[in-house]
């Protein structure tokens, strides 16, 4: 019962934006094996701690790993606009490991699409194509 202590999950009705960005930040890392090195400060196993440290939900907006590759944590979390995580996401994610084809995977995200730059052998080619289309794609925009 306490997640009716805070109002965040009234009974009878649907859970707020902020308490429903907890729920899928913990059930994310519980159940999806691309977050399995993934940790959630324990303080935020209780979600008044969660609101506490990070405020109500702005409209629009959605529960931001600043670093990808940490945990959810008071310093590495913010509230962002889907354009702002996803340019994030991409800067930490745009160049990947494709296993199928056992090659370097190149991509950028412009306009809430994700276009694809190639595959490349060697990590660093990726790279140069990389940055080569965010100097196309995001200082045009």
């Amino acid at each position: 019962m306490t997640g009716f202590r805070h109002g965040h999950r009234p009974r009878g009705g649907p859970p707020t934006p902020t308490y429903s960005s907890w729920r899928s930040m913990r059930i994310r890392v519980a159940n999806k094996p691309e977050y399995s090195e993934v940790e959630i400060d324990p303080r935020w196993d209780s979600f008044s701690n969660f609101i506490f440290d990070m405020g109500e939900r702005p409209d629009g907006a959605t529960l931001d790993r600043i670093d990808g590759r940490l945990g959810y944590t008071k310093s590495n979390c913010r509230w962002a606009s889907p354009t702002a995580q996803s340019r994030n996401k991409v800067k930490q994610c745009g160049v990947v490991w494709a296993k199928q084809q056992e090659k370097w995977k190149t991509h950028i995200g412009m306009g809430g699409k994700s276009i694809h730059l190639g595959y490349f052998a060697d990590w660093w080619d990726a790279m140069c194509a990389r940055k080569s289309a965010e100097n196309k794609y995001w200082r045009s925009a």
